[in-house]
């Protein structure tokens, strides 16, 4: 067998072979964001905080356990490479990797039972593809993980098997658990399901409920057990979010508008917006009213999303993954001429791998980063000894805690629960009292506070009169986020 005929006979596995270590290599060269240092310096000081699993519930911050316990998680399986910067990253996101390959062809695999017309390869480029080619502001957030769990969930509703049914619903509440508004994602999954399947099958969707049940209950037996705080921090992060007060009119004009950057930051919306005009129009002549409102509806979810929460962060709209991949899926089964299926396979190719490839390493501008961060946080443990210190108090954003690495002296790890709750009138709550007692009583020798104010002007004395400051946060390095360091002043009684 010639190679012209080996690329004719497999072109799409050729395509993918070929492919696939070029994005990849895109995907492990991109450095973490801000939020991924933060969620891994979350789970460094749950590690001080006591035994698994009931650490990580101790571990304070707003996004609900399930993200909490799967950068747990990571955080346990790379902790060994911690003071290596490079090497921790790319075996993070190594792991990630693997998930997403194992999953995009465990689910090729049952979208190709549905759609047989479907190549195996195909349906896992565009998967892999989709997720390898994702911008810094993307990677690693809570919607980017609900996302593949998603894609995972659908997969176990394509089976036939009642255990993979049933696993799919209980694999709905850690979706909800990523960020409790990601419950948005189980309409895209339904919806995704039934177009794929063709058809409403009753039998798979209450084996799914079944197993949101088993799962909601033992999460009701770990909260008992474990996550004792889990409730009062649900509503705790409700007064907490604030959508800068936007009115309805200017929330959806921002949120259309900024869907139309999403393209470069996620380059399979294009093709998968472009191939859902097609499909829907399809489905308009010749499918049932039932078929078009899910098509609708798996489009229209995500976007909710970004409207609840009307912060307009890119990484809100990682969820418009889901239908991008299906729509394209499913414009695939359309009839085509003769080889037709390779020449759209290569535009989407060609498509994703400038877009994707360019956006996320050859010009991004995040690339190096964190260097200086990297240099001065040696430069800060050698000068203070700071990591010799039983614990610290922080009162940032909780970023310095993954540099430094230092047991937290409070659960409330960065001022948000002081800085917005003073500013929303939530001084009279329980989780604001307690915040402040903690932060009152310390007399430890290192704070770390983000521009010397936390809003309360009982703490900011606190802070001016007992601690005096030594090292400027802006000297760390790019991040605006990262907190000065004061060290207590020994003419204090």
């Amino acid at each position: 067998m010639d190679i012209k005929e080996l690329f004719t006979k497999y072109h799409l596995l050729v395509i993918t072979l070929i492919t696939l270590p070029t994005v990849i290599y895109s995907y492990l060269m991109v450095v973490f964001n801000d939020d991924t240092h933060i969620f891994f310096g979350v789970a460094r000081l749950a590690d001080a905080m006591g035994a698994f699993p009931s650490n990580v519930d101790m571990a304070w911050s707003t996004h609900p356990i399930g993200l909490r316990m799967v950068y747990y998680i990571l955080y346990k399986l790379t902790e060994f490479e911690y003071g290596n910067e490079f090497a921790l990253q790319v075996l993070t996101k190594v792991i990630v990797a693997i998930i997403i390959l194992c999953t995009s062809y465990y689910f090729a695999q049952q979208v190709k039972q549905k759609l047989p017309v479907l190549n195996v390869y195909t349906v896992f480029l565009i998967t892999t593809l989709s997720f390898f080619t994702l911008h810094i502001m993307f990677l690693l957030e809570a919607e980017f993980f609900a996302a593949i769990f998603s894609v995972l969930a659908i997969a176990l509703l394509l089976s036939d098997s009642r255990k993979a049914n049933i696993a799919a619903g209980s694999l709905l509440v850690l979706i909800v658990l990523m960020k409790v508004v990601t419950v948005v994602f189980i309409p895209v999954i339904l919806a995704a399901w039934i177009l794929i399947t063709g058809y409403y099958k009753s039998e798979k969707l209450f084996n799914c409920l079944f197993g949101f049940e088993l799962a909601s209950i033992a999460f009701v037996a770990a909260c008992l057990l474990w996550f004792k705080n889990f409730v009062p921090d649900f509503f705790l992060m409700l007064a907490l979010h604030d959508p800068t007060g936007y009115g309805l009119q200017t929330r959806i004009y921002m949120m259309v508008i900024q869907s139309l950057a999403v393209g470069w930051f996620m380059p399979v919306f294009i093709a998968g917006a472009v191939t859902g005009v097609v499909v829907l129009y399809d489905l308009m002549k010749y499918n049932t009213r039932f078929q078009q409102l899910s098509f609708i509806i798996m489009w229209i979810s995500p976007l909710t999303l970004v409207f609840i929460q009307s912060e307009f962060f890119m990484y809100h709209y990682v969820g418009l993954i889901i239908p991008s991949i299906v729509s394209i899926i499913l414009f695939m089964t359309i009839n085509y001429p003769k080889y037709q299926e390779l020449i759209f396979i290569l535009i989407l190719v060609f498509t994703i791998l400038i877009f994707g490839v360019t956006s996320s390493v050859w010009q991004d501008t995040h690339e190096h980063i964190w260097d200086n961060q990297i240099s001065n946080t040696t430069i800060i443990k050698e000068k203070f000894n700071i990591t010799a210190q039983p614990s610290i108090l922080y009162l940032d954003t909780g970023i310095t805690a993954y540099w430094l690495g230092s047991p937290s002296a409070c659960r409330y790890t960065y001022p948000l629960v002081i800085r917005r709750g003073y500013s929303l009138g939530l001084s009279d709550s329980t989780a604001y009292k307690k915040a402040k007692e903690c932060i009152m009583n310390y007399t430890g020798d290192y704070v770390v506070a983000l521009n010397g104010d936390a809003s309360d002007p009982e703490i900011n004395a606190k802070l001016s009169n007992e601690y005096i400051k030594v090292y400027a946060g802006t000297r760390w390095g790019v991040s605006a986020s990262t907190g000065d360091i004061y060290k207590r002043n020994i003419r204090t009684p």
